[in-house]
């Protein structure tokens, strides 16, 4: 079972009850137990998943960076990093479907998301630069029914210029 803080702890939210957060010290904790994990790697993309998708076009890449990297007009805030984006994915930086630090509500999500040319009814894969801010499209997402995978590379790996992958728009290549 997992669930989802939706905006985060805040200090002020808590000042009524100063043992929410806190252990009891007269409980015992929790006895060693066997976690049994049941691991879905049909969510998880690699980077060979992604470039043989370039051509194949088996699933939908959605790149959650900002348009500016997306579109290779700013620095790659790494070094050693291309700027621009994998030949054939979507943009939509995770911030569209974030509103006051909460998803978007499932109606406007679906149009987040179909004003950028993705096609809810086909297979996604989300990216973003390190491997983290995929994870809340991906959430916001499932949110709306839509199951998503994570190329938890990210740009941080395919971008690599030492890779020579292939990147658009072409003329944005990173000079260190």
């Amino acid at each position: 079972s997992v669930s989802v803080l939706e905006k985060g702890f805040v200090v002020e939210d808590f000042k009524d009850t100063p043992n929410l957060i806190e252990t009891d010290p007269n409980v015992s904790p929790p006895l060693k137990g066997v976690f049994k994990s049941n691991p879905q790697y049909y969510l998880v993309k690699k980077l060979d998943d992604v470039v043989y998708n370039i051509n194949e076009k088996n699933f939908q890449l959605v790149d959650v960076r900002s348009a500016a990297r997306f579109n290779a007009e700013v620095p790659e805030p790494r070094a050693g990093l291309q700027r621009g984006h994998t030949p054939g994915a979507f943009n939509v930086p995770f911030n569209m479907v974030l509103q006051d630090r909460k998803i978007l509500p499932r109606d406007q999500l679906a149009t987040v998301f179909t004003n950028a040319g993705v096609d809810l009814n086909k297979p996604i894969a989300t990216s973003c630069g390190s491997g983290v801010t995929a994870g809340v499209v991906s959430l916001a997402l499932y949110s709306i029914g839509v199951d998503s995978a994570v190329y938890d590379g990210a740009w941080s790996e395919y971008g690599q210029e030492k890779l020579s992958l292939p990147v658009l728009p072409k003329t944005g290549q990173a000079k260190y």
